[in-house]
């Protein structure tokens, strides 16, 4: 204990190794100091320094004595408007938050004009710093109408979408854009972008998702609904139908609000067909719910197309993609195709499951293969 009987630091310990061993004499020589590093911080700005290491050494002085600084308002208040005037918002806020605890005055055009300067120099990153500048000066950015409108067109020309959004939240301007420059912009995303990279591979996948991702930040940023060409939205279905792109044709529907026409079904139902792919025709009926409407020739070849993949279910599935029974005729000479390929085990479990009988010649087909190989 000091011989006044008071603590001089927060540590009362220290106080003995302290001169001079008076409280009063000792508190006037911190804010003597603080007073010093004040003016050190001034000149240090003024140098083009961010005085950091002054801000540094007055914090420790706060934490170790507990004393407050006491400094005349008018230099605090020049030091506090040189970091506005240079950009230097974190020690700004370090300096009159966490140190001197005396908030800023009359501050509110000077940081107009520094969130001003942030626009025209940081580009598409300017909002990130107009969230440290507001938090750190608790004022909120009230700029120009025509340098936001420029703002704003520079986030579209750049395809910031979400930053658009997030500057609208932000700006009381009211921004109105160009329908046609939105729905040029909707076309070159869908019929550029995800065309010509929708194969069916999962990067290229992944791509078409992040395009069609922007194209919905466009309408959240702009309120305005895509209204595309529709004959090339069909094309669009058709070039993801074609390259199985599957997955991507909901999320495209649900965005561009156009139905998959009949002559889409159709066109894309005959490559299927002749790529004889059970799975892409059993998905595509799945996800359009189209009752095909098939030449003699492709009704033929769907039967042989199911029936000849050897899944379990084969029959049920062609049932459900005819959406009626199928045909027992051709049935049958598939009957026969498997009596021609000795492959009796397939034969046996198509006719089980159909329940379609043999006809006539079938079973003298089955009964000339069963005596060849009894003799």
């Amino acid at each position: 204990m000091t011989t006044s009987g008071l603590s001089k630091t927060i540590f009362p310990e220290l106080d003995m190794y302290i001169d001079p061993k008076g409280k009063t004499e000792f508190e006037e020589r911190i804010h003597a100091k603080h007073k010093d590093l004040i003016e050190k911080i001034k000149k240090s700005l003024e140098k083009g320094s961010h005085g950091l290491e002054e801000l540094q050494k007055m914090h420790e002085l706060i934490k170790i004595t507990g004393i407050l600084p006491k400094l005349d308002k008018t230099i605090v208040q020049e030091v506090y408007e040189i970091f506005l005037d240079k950009g230097y918002i974190g020690p700004f806020r370090n300096l009159w938050e966490d140190i001197l605890k005396i908030r800023p005055q009359g501050i509110e055009d000077r940081v107009q004009e520094l969130y001003l300067g942030v626009l025209r120099t940081k580009g598409i990153g300017a909002l990130d710093a107009f969230s440290s500048i507001e938090s750190c000066t608790g004022v909120a950015p009230d700029l120009p109408e025509e340098a936001c409108r420029q703002y704003f067109n520079e986030l579209f020309e750049n395809g910031c979408y979400k930053e658009m959004s997030s500057f609208k939240r932000v700006s009381s301007v009211k921004f109105r854009m160009d329908n046609g420059r939105i729905q040029e912009r909707y076309a070159k995303h869908l019929f550029e972008d995800i065309s010509s990279r929708g194969d069916d591979n999962d990067m290229n996948k992944h791509y078409a998702y992040h395009i069609l991702g922007k194209a919905k930040e466009l309408k959240k940023a702009t309120g305005v609904s895509p209204a595309l060409d529709e004959r090339k939205v069909q094309e669009l279905y058709a070039k993801l139908f074609q390259r199985q792109a599957l997955d991507l044709i909901k999320p495209v529907r649900d965005f561009c609000h156009v139905e998959i026409s009949e002559e889409t079904t159709s066109t894309i139902c005959s490559h299927y067909i002749r790529l004889k792919s059970v799975h892409c025709l059993t998905e595509f009926k799945k996800m359009t719910g189209f009752r095909p409407k098939l030449t003699e020739e492709q009704y033929e070849e769907v039967h042989s197309i199911f029936l000849d993949s050897n899944f379990f279910n084969a029959y049920d599935r062609l049932k459900d993609f005819l959406e009626e029974e199928p045909s027992k005729e051709i049935i049958n000479k598939v009957y026969l195709r498997r009596i021609n390929e000795d492959d009796i085990t397939n034969l046996i479990a198509l006719r089980l499951h159909s329940n379609v009988e043999f006809s006539e010649e079938v079973c003298k087909s089955l009964a000339n293969l069963l005596n060849a190989k009894l003799s």
